[in-house]
């Protein structure tokens, strides 16, 4: 809903710089609608939740309201010191991650591996933007510069993700930290290829490589 929404506001103030953009710019009326059918469907699903998540949820959903009026209202000032991808990977990675920490007897590795978690979507994300923008051409839209410079050292953050990963199995080992070991190194393949990959294979890939959960839920 919120990578919807996100793609709905850009295209409507006539940011349109990857064929996403172009997707939802051609489907425009279809997004609008499918999307306030969810966002009915979802709200009522939401009130049948333990108080405690939906409390947290609407802390989540405040965040992700400040972030629609940084980067869609606050024009150049917002993009030359808002690096959204950060905002978007950590956002990703708490409601992911809700029923763990709404719960305060939480234990101390899952906290860590929450947050290893939140680093991994923050590179995917730095990653697939500047490698679109990198394809794309497009000169009128520069991604942040630390999204750049993490793009840039992709293989070195996702290395530390497994390092301490990798520590952290060794304290608690779980099928949670085996999974974010390998959507680590998944990353890192793709990044290896993506040169001899199309913009749009790429993007899928890297994405892909975060449902590795699904490995161990359906054994």
């Amino acid at each position: 809903m919120i990578y919807a929404a996100d793609h709905l506001l850009d295209v409507n103030s006539g940011a349109i710089y990857s064929t996403r953009h172009q997707f939802v710019q051609r489907h425009r009326m279809r997004f609008r609608v499918t999307f306030m059918l969810i966002l009915i469907v979802a709200a009522a699903a939401a009130l049948r939740l333990p108080v405690a998540i939906l409390g947290h949820g609407l802390v989540l959903c405040a965040i992700v309201g400040i972030y629609f009026v940084a980067v869609h209202a606050g024009g150049d000032v917002a993009r030359r010191y808002w690096p959204k991808e950060f905002v978007i990977g950590a956002v990703f990675a708490a409601g992911s991650s809700i029923t763990t920490w709404s719960h305060f007897d939480a234990a101390r590795p899952a906290w860590l591996a929450i947050v290893l978690f939140a680093a991994l979507c923050i590179l995917n994300c730095c990653a697939v933007d500047s490698w679109e923008w990198q394809a794309s051409h497009v000169l009128l839209r520069y991604p942040h510069r630390l999204t750049r410079w993490v793009a840039r050292h992709c293989f070195g953050a996702a290395t530390v993700v497994i390092v301490l990963g990798a520590l952290l199995l060794l304290v608690a080992p779980n099928s949670a930290i085996l999974a974010l070991l390998l959507s680590a190194v998944l990353l890192i393949a793709v990044a290896r290829v993506r040169d001899r990959l199309s913009p749009e294979a790429a993007r899928l890939l890297a994405d892909a490589a975060l449902l590795t959960p699904l490995f161990f839920l359906l054994r």
